[in-house]
């Protein structure tokens, strides 16, 4: 038999340049020496989390030193010796930084005021250390493309504050830039401070997000009202000067498609990727199918698409289930997309129940659903209940996607059945309904 050595993993180079703050192992017990008020000493056993930071140019740990560091001070450990245990974590693991937690159960005793009985009543304690702390240097600095900003409204300041948001917590930090991110975006930081309290909408603005491509920076600017000509302005102005000579490219012009008020033309957007010399992708049509409001312009657009040797995904084909305005389109629709091999997913089926002809045609396409092994949600059983004409009906069809995988109805599940409950007897019986789920 040929033996082939495994290669050791852990010791060779990293070359992602991915640093991770905490790495290590939980929920280790090992026996502690605890101190009470008395002056005495509780055998006890403590839970123990144990992480060292990861340099980037390593690509593991070696998590059962963490265990001998842990067994190598038997049963003395205290909350006095964690330091000598952090210090040790760090050297024995070529760490900058390490982390530990304990937490134990201890028991005190107390007397009660009237009869003076004494009793032991249990308590959980827990300590934490973390030492020496990590400070960002080297090759760990500038290695993210992507970040997204906060922007708050300081009424006092009357000012637009720009930064990120404080962990678990709506508080914002406003930072001037930013040690991970790439040096171009990390730059735009203060210059994108400055932009947004140009802006006479500036209390609209939501958030920024920022992303390095391949071909430059791209900025995304969440606004929750209208921009004036004056701001549209100011933003062409700034995007001009972050990028002298801009390169159009066909990501940008999707999200402008997508989030045009009013929706571009079909012809006029077509044209344009023409000019630009930007061949539509399938994104770039499926947005203007979703977007358009008549359904010979929806074929026309699925006849261009298909003509310029793209074809049709799941997403397209639901947007032009979603605006069919017959059964017998829809049912079309559907043949077309098995035609070109594709399964419809969940939100499709949901879709055509809701706008079924009649109660047989959405149970067909129940149980069509439950074939390609879907399960129904709560969108599809108030899709059912629409077209039930009475409690019973409503019922069973409950029951059925129950038993289909249904875990937890919500309020329009509830509601479609109240519909339907018109006697007291069918309304006590969806009241035990409820009460049994």
């Amino acid at each position: 038999m040929n033996t082939v050595p495994m290669p050791d993993v852990q010791s060779s180079p990293d070359t992602r340049h991915i640093a991770i703050n905490k790495v290590g192992i939980k929920s280790i017990r090992h026996p502690v020496l605890v101190a009470d008020r008395s002056g005495g000493i509780q055998h006890t056993v403590g839970v123990f989390n144990m992480y060292v930071h990861l340099p980037h140019n390593f690509k593991g740990t070696h998590m059962s030193r963490f265990v001998e560091i842990l067994n190598s001070h038997d049963r003395e450990i205290s909350v006095e010796s964690f330091e000598a245990i952090v210090r040790e974590m760090c050297e024995r693991l070529e760490a900058q930084s390490g982390y530990l937690e304990m937490s134990f159960p201890y028991f005190v005793n107390k007397t009660a005021p009237v009869s003076g009985v004494q009793s032991l009543f249990s308590r959980l304690a827990g300590y934490e250390l973390g030492a020496p702390e990590f400070i960002i240097t080297g090759d760990d600095q500038r290695y993210r493309r992507v970040c997204r900003l906060a922007i708050k409204y300081d009424k006092k300041a009357r000012r637009a504050q720009v930064g990120f948001r404080r962990r678990l917590s709506h508080d914002l930090v406003e930072v001037s830039a930013c040690p991970v991110l790439v040096s171009s975006l990390s730059a735009l930081i203060e210059p994108l401070r400055a932009l947004c309290n140009q802006l006479k909408s500036f209390r609209d603005l939501g958030h920024i997000e920022l992303c390095e491509a391949d071909n430059g920076p791209l900025m995304l600017l969440r606004h929750n009202g209208q921009p004036g000509e004056g701001d549209l302005a100011l933003l062409r102005e700034f995007a001009g000067k972050v990028r002298p000579q801009p390169q159009q490219d066909l990501l940008t012009l999707n999200l402008l498609l997508r989030d045009s008020e009013p929706p571009l033309p079909s012809d006029a957007t077509l044209d344009l990727c023409r000019q630009l010399k930007l061949p539509a992708d399938i994104y770039t049509y499926t947005t203007l199918i979703s977007r358009s409001q008549h359904a010979h312009e929806r074929q026309r657009l699925l006849g261009d698409m298909r003509a310029a040797g793209l074809q049709p995904n799941v997403v397209t084909f639901n947007s032009l289930i979603e605006k069919a305005a017959s059964e017998a389109e829809r049912q079309r629709l559907l043949g077309d997309m098995r035609a070109a091999g594709l399964t419809p997913d969940l939100v499709i089926f949901n879709s055509v129940i809701k706008r079924a002809s009649g109660l047989a045609a959405a149970e067909a396409l129940l149980a069509e659903l439950l074939a390609a092994g879907l399960l129904p949600d709560n969108y599809t059983l108030s899709a059912l209940l629409r077209h039930a004409p009475n409690y019973a009906t409503g019922r069973r069809l409950f029951t059925q996607c129950r038993q289909a995988g249904l875990r937890r109805p919500n309020d329009h599940v509830w509601r479609g059945l109240q519909r339907l409950a018109r006697s007291a007897d069918e309304q006590a019986d969806l009241a035990s309904l409820q009460e049994s789920i």
